[in-house]
C-alpha cells in the first residue's frame, strides 16, 4: 500500500517531455515558415527588378540608311 501511494507522489515526467518536444516542434515550424517565406519575397523582387530595367530602356532607337 505504501508503493502505491509513493507512486502517485511521484512526478510524471513524461507527459513534460512530450510538451517540451512539441513547443520545440512549432519554435521550429516558425522559424522555418518565416525563412522561406522571406526568400520567396526575395526571388519575387529580384524578378520584378529584372522586368523593369529590361523593359523600361530610356534609349531612342535611331535607323542608320545605307547606300
Amino acid at each position: 500500500m505504501n508503493k502505491l501511494s509513493d507512486k502517485e507522489k511521484r512526478f510524471n515526467f513524461k507527459r513534460h517531455q512530450n510538451a517540451k518536444k512539441s513547443r520545440r516542434m512549432l519554435i521550429r515550424f516558425v522559424v522555418y515558415s518565416i525563412v522561406i517565406i522571406l526568400i520567396l519575397y526575395l526571388i519575387l523582387e529580384k524578378g520584378k527588378h529584372k522586368t523593369k530595367t529590361g523593359g523600361s530602356n530610356n534609349v531612342e532607337q535611331f535607323e542608320i540608311e545605307s547606300d
